[in-house]
């Protein structure tokens, strides 16, 4: 299912701030469903080979990672019947695929993973609820909100029926959140949200070393998500001090990556416009656009949220000229697209323009 083109409306200033949000989800980032079969841990074992391939994916080596990944899937069939070290290839072959915009076909790799799990080990163990999680952000990426819904919330009761695994709690308020969002569903949203950072801010560092992430990086982009449920509830102000947040916690000693960055800059951006600040809202809005093209490409379609976002800002500091210039060259990349999500803020920068339309 391609999602929906934008239709650049003209926005203004004195306008509503409708929402910014969405990031690629993180609980599909360095995919760790659970422990590899352990019996065989040879430089060239299934389990070995998997753990190569999920380092290649925290490093954004989607290819190497998903070729390893195949060739560990071949050898397993060759062998035997798939089991939970095949389920754990596959989510982190749908992985490679959800990051480089398949999702349809991550979709798919997903739900063959969750069906292996639930033979070999039932649906309340957290490797199974992992892998719904998975799935569900698949869904939500493919516009199917309420069958994401219902995996992340059967996902969320098995967690908090094991309570070993806080950050795969928080990684499901989190995705709920967004869907709420979505939704338009934002004092919900925000709730979630808050829920979720609190997990982050407080769990064991290591918890996001196992998952190949940054601590950084789930806090930055758990605070610009609140931010943008507390300003499309309209409450620029409060909005605008969660995104500062969130800048300043990029620059925790873990490190973000070039995504949260992008994404925490484009939000700031739009929130300083709204509240007049305008030399700070251009000056965010020049480096997002210039990171994202050179962590995307000129003509990435993951551009256009960005350049959307920035000729709405040009628009609200009477740049009319320049906002022109910026639809234009996203226009032009959407016209080019195949089945892409546009990067970390599709959802929102729909949602932005489609509030803006009613508004106008």
């Amino acid at each position: 299912m391609k999602p929906a083109l934008y239709s650049l409306a003209l926005v203004c200033c004195t306008m509503f701030l409708p929402v910014l949000s969405g990031q690629s989800p993180a609980i599909r980032q360095g995919s760790n469903a659970g422990k590899l079969d352990q019996t065989d841990q040879s430089e060239h074992s299934p389990a070995a080979r998997t753990y190569e391939a999920q380092t290649l994916l925290a490093g954004g080596q989607y290819a190497a990672a998903e070729q390893i990944l195949r060739a560990v899937l071949d050898a397993i069939e060759q062998r035997e019947a798939r089991g939970v070290d095949a389920a754990i290839a596959l989510d982190n072959l749908a992985n490679a695929m959800f990051e480089t915009g398949r999702f349809s076909e991550a979709r798919a790799l997903l739900a063959q993973a969750l069906a292996i799990l639930k033979e070999r080990l039932g649906s309340q163990d957290l490797r199974y609820a992992t892998v719904a999680a998975h799935l569900a952000a698949a869904e939500e990426r493919l516009g199917f909100y309420s069958q994401a819904k219902q995996l992340l919330l059967e996902s969320l009761g098995v967690a908090k029926r094991a309570a070993s695994d806080h950050f795969l709690e928080a990684d499901i308020e989190d995705n709920l959140g967004r869907i709420s969002i979505a939704q338009g569903q934002y004092l919900q949203a925000a709730e979630q949200i808050r829920a979720a950072l609190e997990i982050f801010e407080s769990v064991d560092p290591m918890a996001f070393r196992r998952r190949f992430e940054t601590r950084a990086d789930r806090i930055a982009a758990a605070l610009s998500d609140l931010a943008c449920a507390i300003a499309r509830s309209g409450q620029i102000a409060e909005a605008t001090a969660f995104a500062e947040r969130a800048k300043v916690s990029l620059d925790l000693p873990s490190g973000p990556s070039p995504r949260t960055v992008i994404k925490v800059f484009t939000i700031l951006g739009w929130l300083y416009a709204m509240s007049g600040r305008a030399q700070e809202a251009e000056a965010l809005m020049q480096q997002s656009l210039s990171m994202a093209e050179v962590s995307y490409g000129l003509h990435d379609p993951s551009l256009v949220p960005v350049l959307v976002t920035y000729a709405t800002v040009d628009r609200c500091l009477n740049r009319k000229r320049a906002a022109r210039a910026l639809e234009e060259r996203a226009r032009s990349i959407q016209a080019n697209a195949s089945e892409k999500d546009y990067s970390d803020l599709t959802i929102s920068i729909e949602s932005l323009l489609l509030g803006a339309t009613r508004k106008k």
